[in-house]
């Protein structure tokens, strides 16, 4: 015993019921989440709902004198704004109801709950008939159960996706329609329900022919003497299949991969890191970030986290401790999303760079090895290396350098002097500007200023290299004083 304005208004997704001459006559509060007012709906023709595109519309007009029907199709919100949505109308003895189901994301059928209030009976007993029509007209399978979980009604949409007629199916247990080991779970849910006034419980259900689906049930208690329950069934096999899909995705991915909460806990691994790390999922889900690193890297690791759930992806260079002993180098990295439920998660990867440290340290033996000054810079142009001849011939070191601007380093010398012509930012953006022209700069003599202060002139090469530059010099102060004083003397 219930209302039509009850009915539809526990109804998470936009209904409409139509006159006989197709006017808008209600809505729920589900549709005006849409952004139309009362104003803009209520009184108008099918024919002229902004928020159905011309399309949808000739196609509803053309398929009004069917009994039941539904299309694909899209909703306009006011002010802008698509989403796609499946339009079920069903007819009335005195109009049409019209139901759209936003389906963007499958999980949301999670939220849908029906949900209604039972009032006196004889301020309700004439809305009686039409609720209960439009209820049978619900385009998901819903059940009517007494409090001890016998079957009183179903709807037509449970007819269609179990099989089973209204006259088969009432009067039949709670239990009826799911395999044994699940019925203790559908129980439980059952009288929770009865105790909470709402419960969800995520099941398999059996059909009439033997085939089984999975389903999310939500039960929700109606108020009134009869203690009724309605449950209301959703196949998630679109769902089930999506987390499948995702999770044989995540798993096989080629590279070390976790999942993690945003609290930085781990919720899953795949093959790839069991491998990597040496450790198995069982003992590595559940644990925090940074457990399986030096302490020395804890916060750069969780620097990077924390600006990936800001920024969206973030990374990072550390070691990890491979069976509490090995020290490996590895790059990781984070991308932040939002889950279907809306909860915010992080994808870590994690890249062995072993060989390609070992390379780099190969290839610093052969730079520090070398007889002239190398500086090494990123794309930025921030030094990211100088050798040993570098600091034995300008005294400037890696701590004093590295991080640090090619034009803002302490060695630039911008002053005019006896040794060299033009200043180092005249010859550097010379320099630059034929590197960026993908062009090869002849050696060039240039000014420097070394850690006690003395200027001093160097003869230098510099080239493009792995996104950055490479430098390399030599002292020519005492060739260019020798040949200064020459010139004097001739």
């Amino acid at each position: 015993m219930f209302e039509v304005r009850d009915v539809i208004e526990a109804i998470p997704y936009a209904v409409f019921i139509f006159d006989e001459d197709c006017r808008v006559v209600m809505v729920n509060s589900s549709a005006l989440a849409l952004g139309y007012s009362q104003d803009d709906l209520r009184g108008r023709h099918v024919s002229e709902l902004a928020l159905l595109d011309e399309q949808d519309r000739q196609r509803m007009c053309a398929s009004l004198g069917e009994e039941r029907f539904s299309i694909e199709g899209s909703i306009t919100k006011r002010g802008g704004g698509v989403i796609p949505a499946r339009i079920y109308v069903s007819r009335l003895d005195d109009g049409h109801l019209m139901v759209i189901r936003d389906v963007s994301d499958v999980k949301r059928a999670h939220e849908y709950i029906l949900a209604m209030s039972q009032k006196d009976v004889e301020e309700i007993r004439k809305a009686r008939d039409y609720a209960e029509k439009i209820l049978r007209s619900m385009p998901v399978p819903v059940t009517l159960f007494d409090g001890d979980g016998v079957r009183k009604d179903v709807n037509a949409a449970f007819e269609r996706s179990y099989g089973y007629t209204r006259r088969e199916i009432a009067g039949t247990r709670l239990d009826a329609i799911y395999p044994d080991r699940e019925v203790e779970r559908v129980r439980a849910a059952f009288e929770l329900c009865k105790e909470q006034g709402l419960s969800t419980c995520e099941t398999i259900a059996k059909r009439k022919d033997g085939s089984r689906v999975p389903v999310l049930i939500r039960f929700s208690a109606m108020k009134g003497e009869n203690a009724e329950i309605l449950g209301v069934s959703v196949d998630v096999t679109p769902l089930k299949e999506a987390q499948e899909f995702a999770d044989l995705l995540l798993r096989n991915v080629p590279v070390p991969l976790s999942l993690l909460d945003s609290e930085g806990k781990r919720m899953l691994v795949n093959d790839y890191f069991e491998r990597l790390y040496k450790r198995s999922a069982d003992e590595i889900v559940g644990s925090d970030l940074i457990d399986i690193y030096p302490k020395k890297h804890h916060r750069a690791l969780m620097d990077a986290f924390d600006a990936a759930m800001a920024q969206g992806h973030a990374s990072c260079e550390v070691e990890v401790m491979i069976e509490g002993r090995e020290l490996m180098p590895v790059v990781v990295n984070f991308s932040s999303l939002d889950d279907p439920d809306g909860r915010r998660i992080v994808i870590g990867t994690a890249t062995d760079v072993s060989e390609l440290k070992e390379r780099e340290m190969e290839l610093k033996r052969v730079l520090d090895s070398l007889p002239a000054a190398v500086w090494r810079s990123d794309r930025d142009k921030r030094c990211t290396y100088i050798n040993k001849e570098f600091t034995r011939l300008l005294g400037w070191t890696g701590d004093d350098l590295v991080g640090v601007r090619d034009d803002e380093a302490p060695y630039v010398c911008d002053e005019r002097t006896d040794l060299c012509d033009r200043t180092w930012s005249e010859v550097m953006h010379e320099v630059w500007d034929l590197i960026d022209r993908g062009k090869r700069p002849e050696p060039f003599e240039i000014p420097l200023r070394t850690k006690d202060g003395r200027v001093v002139a160097h003869r230098a090469v510099e080239i493009p290299l792995d996104g950055g530059n490479v430098w390399a010099s030599m002292d020519i102060t005492t060739e260019k004083m020798a040949k200064k004083g020459n010139d004097r003397n001739i």
